[in-house]
């Protein structure tokens, strides 16, 4: 027989290479503003943008995955 397994309601994310500890199903903007209110801020007033590990822009409506890697990058460079 196998146990049930415990239900994780949180996922670990990086932001910058620092391991944050987010909410399941909270949003990268969400997870980033519980992790550093200050630099959400500046995401939401356009002079940073969030990053997948690809470099692209993050989708900021989605839910975080277990391993998600961003990074905040000036929108200059976006």
């Amino acid at each position: 027989m196998t146990l049930p397994q415990p239900v994780t309601t949180i996922v670990r994310i990086y932001i910058d290479a620092k391991p944050v500890d987010a909410r399941c199903g909270a949003t990268p903007l969400e997870a980033l503003a519980a992790h550093d209110p200050a630099a959400a801020e500046l995401v939401r007033d356009g002079s940073r943008v969030m990053v997948d590990n690809r470099g692209l822009p993050a989708p900021l409506g989605e839910p975080v995955t277990n391993g998600s890697i961003f990074r905040l990058v000036s929108s200059k460079q976006a």
